[in-house]
């Protein structure tokens, strides 16, 4: 993750973990698997889980929850590493990309899918497009901090701000579902 996929040997991720590079393969496969897997365990210790979506909960609750564990996540020193690695190498490594892109981004699209979908079915949200919704929530929440991030520039939001917008945010896209009458 800190050397980026395309430069980082098996013999170096072995050494540094203190194994053989045997029992690294064993575990993974290849440096793509390994790859992946770190993505999706970062999006775990995130809590980036189907379980983070208590149906039963206020729905604005459950996504201010998730906007602030996913924007810690998406503001992370380590994820705008990769993130602009694979940017970097998108054109002679697309296949890093394609990695990123199913191990992080359309893996959170599918866990908001899935539950603004079931807010949908339930009559909780009145949403046309699931799919659209899942997307245009993820994308608000990213805040301009992450766009900042990604050019090496320092982060202007303090906690405070951060928190004020995300939650105008959730607020902003559950008025922009909320079914007729309610």
């Amino acid at each position: 993750m800190q050397n980026g996929l395309e430069t980082t040997s098996m013999d170096e991720v072995a050494e540094r973990a203190g194994v053989s590079k045997q029992t690294v393969y064993s575990h993974f496969g290849n440096k793509n698997d390994l790859f992946v897997h770190c993505i999706e365990s970062r999006c775990s210790s995130h809590q980036m889980t189907p379980e983070g979506f208590d149906l039963d909960a206020e729905p604005a609750e459950v996504l201010l929850d998730f906007a602030h564990r996913f924007s810690d996540m998406v503001l992370s020193h380590e994820a705008r590493h990769i993130y602009c690695s694979c940017v970097r190498s998108a054109e002679t490594h697309p296949e890093l990309s394609e990695l990123y892109y199913g191990a992080g981004p359309s893996r959170m699209q599918a866990l908001m899918l899935g539950y603004l979908t079931q807010l949908n079915q339930r009559g909780i949200l009145a949403i046309p497009n699931c799919l659209f919704a899942a997307q245009q929530l993820l994308l608000m929440l990213q805040t301009m901090d992450k766009m900042r991030g990604e050019l090496g520039l320092e982060q202007v939001m303090d906690a405070r701000q951060r928190d004020d917008y995300l939650r105008q945010t959730v607020s902003l896209f559950l008025a922009g579902y909320r079914p007729p009458g309610r």
